[in-house]
């Protein structure tokens, strides 16, 4: 499943791609930088998940609930080519 982050405005005639900041500031993206994340709870977690990967731009563009590196890196890839070839930990 691909979302974009709320708040996400994307100029079709420009290319350009926009999210609203915090404040309600669009905020400009020319450059994207993806970075794809395993998602597992850590040790020991109460409410444990499943484990899953998520591909996610600096431009606001998201790729989640994937089954595998692969998937996630695939999906990275049909966004733009400058994808972090490192795989990242978010929770630990």
């Amino acid at each position: 499943m691909t979302l974009s982050a709320c708040g996400a405005v994307f100029g079709a005639a420009s290319g350009k791609h926009h999210f609203m900041g915090v404040f309600g500031r669009l905020r400009r993206h020319d450059a994207h930088s993806v970075e794809v994340h395993d998602v597992r709870p850590l040790p020991g977690d109460p409410e444990p998940f499943a484990r899953y990967f998520a591909a996610v731009c600096e431009c606001g563009w998201l790729d989640v609930g994937q089954s595998s590196e692969a998937g996630a890196r695939a999906a990275a890839l049909s966004h733009h080519a400058n994808v972090d070839p490192e795989l990242k930990r978010p929770l630990g």
